[in-house]
């Protein structure tokens, strides 16, 4: 029985949801302008940490930047056993009408 619970805390902890939000102002509500999933490898410890929002928003201000690891990048990090770790990353632009990226 101890090993089932250990097995079932590792599986909740590997694969559970997480969100960083940067703002300069009170949040943003509504859909991001750019969203972005973003490769890491051995459970995040290798992999490109650095956003450029110049790429995200070339001609608007940054409202909002959000990185999260959902449940489906929860569940691809379990499945490759942590050596591939993908992150979600969301940004608002001010006054945007794009459309989300796949």
């Amino acid at each position: 029985m101890p090993l089932r619970l250990y097995l079932l805390i590792s599986i909740t902890l590997i694969t559970a949801c997480s969100t960083v939000t940067l703002a300069p102002t009170a949040g943003v509500e509504g859909e991001p302008s750019v969203r972005e999933h973003r490769p890491f490898y051995l459970f995040g410890w290798m992999g490109d940490n650095q956003v450029s929002i110049d790429h995200a928003c070339p001609a608007e201000d940054v409202q909002q930047i959000q990185a999260y690891r959902s449940f489906s990048d929860g569940a691809l990090t379990l499945l490759s056993l942590g050596l591939y770790a993908p992150l979600t990353l969301d940004t608002w632009c001010a006054h945007s009408t794009a459309e989300i990226q796949p």
